[in-house]
Parts: C-alpha cells; structure tokens; sequence
C-alpha cells in the first residue's frame, strides 16, 4: 500500500515489517547491555578492587621486609620487585631461604579496616604472568559461600575475596595441618593467575617466584609451592582430616605426585609439615578447578 506526502509515494510499512524493526532494536540493546556488563564485570571492577586493595596496602604498610634474624646484611643479587623485564632463571637448588624475606603489615589497622580480616597473602611472580602478583587481605567469614560474593570491606562484588575456609584454626595459620584457602579465577585480582601457571615461563623458570607470604596477627610464614595441577570439586585436594601421621604423609606425597610443573621442588614429607591449599575455577566448567599446594619453609 503506498501513501503520497507532499508529492511523493512512500510505501507504508506493514505490521509484520514493524514488528521485525523493533525486535531488531529490542535485541540490539538487550546485547549492548550485555556486552556493557560483561566488561564491567571483566574488566571495570578488576581495576576498582585493584585501586582498592592498592590502597588498602598503602594504608597498612604491607612489606617484604629482610629476615633480621639472618646475619647475611649483604646484597643477594634478588630482584623483590613484583615486575622483571625478562625471563630469570634459577632453579629450586639454588634458592637461599635466608633471603625469603618476610611479609610485615600494620595489624590494627587491618583489623580497623575489616574484622573479618586474618591476614595479608601475597602470591609472587612477575607482572608480564597475567594475573600476578596476588597481593591482597586474607578473610575468613562464618561460611565458604558470603567472602564469593563480598569483598574484604563487606561490600556486594562478584569478584569476592581470598578467604580462608571458615573451618580453619586462624589466625595460628600453622595449627593446621591443611589450611585450604579459595579465590575467584575470574578476577585478576584475586586468584586468576594461578589458572595458567604450567604455561607461565616467567614464573617457573625463577624458583625465587614460587613462594606465598601469609603473614597474620600472630605469625609471619612462607611456604614454597610444591604442586600445581587440574583437578574436580569433588576430588579430595581439599582434605584436612587425617586418621593418623601415615594417612597424612601420604596424603601430602599423593598431591605431590600430581603435580605438572616440573621445575618445582619435590620434598621428603614428614608428619609435623604443615602445607597449605589455594582452590580457584577454570574456565565455564562449573567442575573444574585449580590446586596449587605449599609447605611451610620459613616461620617467624
């Protein structure tokens, strides 16, 4: 059917023709809303919590700060950076722990800042491995499922916390004898980086790189990684009850025998070492995860 406006033919829309225009226009603005969230899911809120947590640690001094019960005052040649422009490599047997620095915060004013808070963790490794360093507060909630959905100040974000399973002894971190802690892949800021750390060269090639410093209001710790590998939520990576001495060792060498890195130390486990569990996703399989293990090598 065809209409004349001032002295032209336009053909009139049907109903049908209408009806497709604003379905394309309905859709077009459903997928930019989603592509509006996506990326600020993805990528907005990791820069917020990344100027949050920055600024928290700036408010707090968190450090890595020398052993002073070491006599060695030297230079060591080790780059604490957080940032190395190349691959540096040194492999496990050349690693000095008397030059493991420990990591050293203000406590009252963490505790001030959140009361949830049980300490501060820090996962090395340099900037060029997507996703690290990790360096963030420690949180520990009255279940696994709040610290998945809220940050360290108790504020709603998809991105969560690293927090540590709320069945743990804390904050005498090391009156465990698994201390499993969790923390979103999805998030850089959290524990995004440890998804791909088989592929990160940067990383495993510097043995100095696989250290975690978990310092508390009680206690300040190292503990060195010692297996990273794939694994299911319902696979027993998580385990941290032990019938006796020999169901523990045991336990610790079969999680040590899943390990895919290979330039990572292999240790000869006894009853009283203490070991700690990092749990992350990957990818969209909701079954999917990620362990990372690491035992105690320095306290003070």
């Amino acid at each position: 059917m065809w209409r004349k406006v001032e002295g032209k033919r336009f053909k009139k829309k049907s109903k049908k023709d209408i009806i497709l225009t604003v379905l394309i226009i309905f859709f077009t603005l459903v997928a930019l809303i989603c592509t509006g969230f996506y990326i600020y899911n993805t990528f907005i809120l990791d820069v917020i919590d990344k100027s949050s947590v920055e600024n928290l640690s700036k408010n707090i001094d968190v450090i890595l700060a020398p052993d002073t019960n070491t006599e060695d005052d030297t230079d060591d040649g080790i780059v604490y950076s957080d940032s190395q422009p190349e691959i540096v490599r040194i492999g496990v047997d050349e690693l000095d722990l008397n030059k493991i620095p420990f990591l050293e915060y203000d406590k009252d004013k963490l505790s001030t800042s959140s009361s949830d808070a049980v300490g501060w963790f820090k996962f090395t490794g340099p900037e060029s491995v997507s996703g690290l360093p990790i360096s963030n507060p420690l949180m520990q909630g009255s279940n696994n499922e709040y610290y998945l959905s809220h940050d360290y100040s108790g504020q709603e974000n998809p991105n969560g916390a690293i927090y540590v399973d709320f069945n743990a002894s804390m904050p005498n971190i090391t009156s465990n004898k698994n201390t499993v802690i969790y923390g979103h892949a999805r998030s850089k800021q959290k524990f995004g980086g440890l998804k791909y750390l088989n592929d990160a060269e940067a990383w495993y090639a510097n043995a100095y790189n696989h250290f975690v410093y978990i310092t508390t209001p009680t206690q300040k710790t190292v503990w060195q990684v010692f297996s990273w590998y794939e694994t299911t939520a319902d696979a027993d990576y998580r385990k941290t009850y032990f019938s006796s001495d020999s169901d523990y060792v045991n336990y610790v060498n079969k999680l040590q025998n899943r390990n895919s890195i290979s330039s990572l130390k292999k240790f000869n486990f006894s009853s009283t070492d203490k070991i700690i569990t990092l749990s992350t996703c990957k990818g969209t399989d909701e079954n999917k995860r990620v362990a990372v293990h690491a035992v105690l090598v320095k306290q003070g």
